[in-house]
């Protein structure tokens, strides 16, 4: 029961940090910035600050990155992730 409420909770927060997350960037993305300076600039501030998370908290998962896995997290990073937040900027 204790690992069903802790996944309740982190599902709570997830979606209140989401709700967080598209309030501030609907602020953020006026008609005088572009879109994909925005996106582009969160993405690489994502990346550098939650790389080195990673590396610190869970280093061999790294050693299981090939080039294979990094091409397909870029693909979807970019085909999915930054598409429908592009398409959500330009619809709101």
């Amino acid at each position: 029961a204790t690992s069903e409420a802790k996944g309740d909770l982190l599902c709570l927060a997830g979606a209140v940090l989401y709700a967080a997350y598209t309030t501030v960037l609907k602020k953020m993305a006026r008609d005088d910035i572009s879109v994909v300076v925005l996106f582009g600039t969160i993405g690489v501030v994502v990346a550098v600050a939650v790389l080195p998370i990673v590396a610190f908290v869970e280093p061999e998962s790294l050693d299981m990155l090939t080039w294979k896995i990094f091409g397909l997290l870029v693909f979807n990073g970019l085909f999915d992730n930054v598409l429908s937040q592009y398409l959500w900027a330009k619809g709101v």
